[in-house]
């Protein structure tokens, strides 16, 4: 997610701010966002501008005490519970919606096919997302990385 530069409000793909209408720069890191306060590029995990020394508004660390195969045995159990538990409620909600798809269509017989690859990509992606949680990693919470949705 891109930053302006200048206000820090989120600004997505575009080119320039809708809040300021400063122009954008495309080449921040993807570990980067910029300071609410002066719009100096800051790590996205900063929670105070090293710079001008303003607290980030709606910063949350997601580094905490999350068990992996906690998060594997929910998703097990039902997929997209796993999500919920490692703070990705988007994609928990996703995977949820998209069982419940599977499981109707499974009166057509597509469910019976989409059902296991649902499963196992709800598996897969708690599985990724505790392990790079418990390493300090940023996970966004995005299904696909949000090219769908």
């Amino acid at each position: 997610m891109a930053f302006c530069p200048s206000c820090g409000s989120e600004v997505g793909n575009a080119k320039f701010c809708q809040n300021c209408g400063s122009a954008i720069e495309q080449n921040s890191s993807p570990n980067s966002k910029f300071c609410s306060n002066c719009g100096s590029e800051i790590d996205y995990k900063a929670e105070i501008c090293p710079k001008c020394g303003v607290r980030q508004v709606g910063v949350s660390s997601q580094i905490s005490e999350k068990n992996v195969w906690v998060a594997v045995l929910l998703s097990i159990l039902i997929v997209g519970l796993g999500q919920f538990y490692l703070g990705l409620p988007k994609k928990g909600a996703l995977l949820l919606i998209l069982t419940i798809i599977s499981w109707i269509l499974i009166a057509f017989v597509i469910g019976i096919i989409l059902y296991p690859l649902i499963l196992i990509y709800g598996i897969y992606d708690a599985y990724t997302s505790a392990v790079a949680i418990s390493e300090g990693k940023h996970v966004e919470d995005e299904l696909f990385g949000g090219k769908f949705i």
